[in-house]
């Protein structure tokens, strides 16, 4: 499943990329070509194909209207129902009109057809002029590091949509699908929009389970099940769900009754899920995207990158963070407990990362805290909202399921006393604080709350856990974490020598212009990588071997780098003579163009 903040920052880079690019929706561009990579599968037994050259070679391929690839975990097929006629018919009734959000999907309007596009597990969308079209498709997929899943050509620019794995879901639908529950439905001129029509589905979902009676809930953990829940919380993945538990201040092993029969637990997981999703809008664009732009492309560097993983993301992939003093405490009591076989007594609950969800009219304070106990000490701050759907489902609640505890110490939290909503100052005025990390299954968790007593774990420690914090995948492997700079399909940028701030940009591993006379910036980023992993081992007091190894790979990565930098040069120079050859051809053919026969 896509993840919320990822479909959020695709949509917001192809608007400013679109932006770029002067595309109206007053002036919708025809599709030229629509250009796909071959699947492992198709270039191992292709059938005769007249592209078969470029399949056996790694390269994309365009299609045509007989063309049969399919793709997707529901394969369907890429080439759009209803257009005939081959780049003739797209050109005459495929152009691109809209873009439109969704919290698992992007949406493209071409008018006949509409094109929705689920990122699933680890695809990315850019943009590119034809010029960078037409050097990105001759070069091979081991020469990218990523694959082509669907690529839109127009006569301005090009649409790319790049995928590490072939995990993605294309599909030509006749209208607009039915749109997906939206917890923040964000617009410019709202900065913190209601969402009573998301709270109104909680609620029917809640009713309908509960007439379930006994059999309301499965028998696990909350943290596993939400992810489930697509038709109701849409976009929450691995990470979205343990940050969202973090700012709820949700113990990682609530069973799924002990989080949707509590009124204050689910109020909490609702407003986090909402401040999640509205910092990604409100911040995601402005604070780490943008910084990484160079033009039209993103290019982030390892310091971007850095500084994306430690401020977007309050204890995902992180070693310690800083929390504020009440926080700290309602910590250390709940590690106390842990350690003495207590249960936990408080949740470990700030909540200032809910901010942005108490400035809406119809928010869930009363629901959290009491009604009572609200009114009283926040009533004339933030309001006495009137009863949302929610609330209303719970006062309606059958006898016997409602849990009336609120797992809140209100002595933290009252008036007078520090505000409910610290400043960012005091929010880290205390000590750091180590994060615990923990294996449910096969999914990591990234908690501030100790493991609670009587309730089995896999906590992730040592040399595993230190190869999973964001810094360590980021600063010595060439792998990728999370966020919305993190993805494979993105544009290299690599500090020039010298003096200045200036970057070479490349648009991929195998793009020529990363090798500037005798400096090839491909591998000095490798051999970066290898000294920062080197220094890694030596502080986790690894074996000489290990570092042997780590030299011995690194000597390996060197030497496919330029073999692959060789086939490209060659694939590249037989490209060249064939264009030409095409060239003369039509010139003794007597029908090229009047500009071909100016250039003559």
């Amino acid at each position: 499943m896509p993840e919320i903040r990822e479909c959020i920052a695709h949509f917001v880079l192809l608007l400013h990329m679109l932006g770029f690019f002067n595309w109206c929706a007053l002036r919708p561009w025809p599709l030229l070509e629509i250009w796909v990579d071959a699947t492992k599968n198709e270039m191992q037994h292709s059938q005769p194909h007249r592209e078969k050259a470029r399949i056996a070679a790694g390269l994309p391929y365009p299609l045509s209207e007989t063309s049969q690839a399919h793709r997707g975990p529901r394969p369907t097929r890429l080439w759009p129902d209803g257009v005939t006629g081959g780049p003739f018919g797209l050109k005459r009734r495929m152009r691109l009109r809209d873009v439109v959000y969704s919290a698992r999907a992007l949406y493209l309007d071409f008018g006949h057809r509409w094109l929705s596009f689920q990122f699933l597990t680890h695809s990315s969308v850019h943009m590119y002029t034809l010029a960078d079209w037409e050097l990105l498709k001759n070069i091979p997929q081991e020469g990218r590091s990523y694959k082509f899943a669907l690529v839109l050509v127009f006569s301005q620019a090009v649409i790319a949509f790049q995928t590490l794995d072939m995990m993605f879901q294309p599909t030509w639908h006749k209208s607009c699908p039915s749109p997906q529950p939206n917890v923040c439905p964000w617009t410019e001129e709202t900065p913190y929009p209601e969402n009573v029509s998301f709270l109104q589905t909680v609620a029917d979902f809640l009713r309908k389970r509960w007439a379930r009676g006994t059999r309301a809930w499965p028998n696990q953990l909350a943290i596993q099940y939400v992810r489930t829940l697509g038709d109701i919380f849409p976009g929450i993945g691995v990470y979205s769900v343990s940050e969202i538990f973090t700012m709820a201040g949700l113990p990682h092993d609530l069973t799924v009754a002990e989080l949707f029969n509590c009124p204050s637990r689910l109020a909490r997981f609702c407003e986090a899920y909402y401040s999640f999703t509205w910092r990604a809008w409100a911040e995601g664009w402005k604070s780490f995207i943008r910084r990484a732009m160079h033009g039209y492309l993103l290019a982030p560097t390892t310091q971007h990158r850095l500084l994306c993983a430690s401020g977007y993301f309050i204890t995902w992939a992180k070693e310690r963070i800083r929390v504020s003093m009440r926080m700290e405490q309602l910590y250390e009591a709940a590690k106390e407990n842990s350690w003495f076989g207590l249960p936990h007594e408080y949740d470990v609950f700030e909540p200032s990362f809910l901010e942005p969800a108490f400035k809406r009219e119809v928010h869930l304070g009363p629901l959290i805290f009491g009604r009572k106990w609200w009114n009283d000490n926040y009533g004339d701050k933030f309001g006495m909202p009137a009863d949302d759907p929610l609330t209303l489902a719970f006062l309606k609640c059958p006898k016997g399921i409602k849990d009336k505890e609120l797992y809140l110490n209100l002595e933290e939290y009252y008036q007078p006393g520090p505000p409910l909503i610290l400043s960012s100052e005091r929010l880290g005025y205390s000590d750091i604080v180590e994060t615990f990390t923990y294996k449910v299954k096969k999914q990591i968790v990234w908690s501030l709350t100790a493991p609670r007593h009587g309730v089995s774990h896999t906590i992730v420690a040592g040399e595993d856990r230190a190869m999973r914090v964001a810094k360590t995948i980021i600063s010595s492997t060439e792998k990728v974490s999370v966020g919305p700079l993190e993805y494979c399909g993105m544009a290299l940028a690599f500090r020039k020598r010298g003096k200045g701030k200036k970057y070479q940009i490349g648009l991929c591993k195998g793009d020529p212009s990363l090798t500037v006379g005798k400096i090839d910036y491909v591998a000095v980023h490798l051999r970066s990588l290898a000294r920062a992993k080197e220094k890694l081992s030596t502080t986790a007091t690894i074996d000489g071997k290990s570092r042997k190894k780590g030299a011995a790979a690194l000597r390996q990565k060197l030497r496919k780098h330029q073999s692959v930098k060789e086939r490209i040069a060659v694939h590249m120079a037989e490209n060249c003579r064939l264009s030409r050859h095409i060239k003369i051809t039509r010139v003794s053919n007597g029908w090229c163009s009047r500009s071909e026969r100016a250039k003559g």
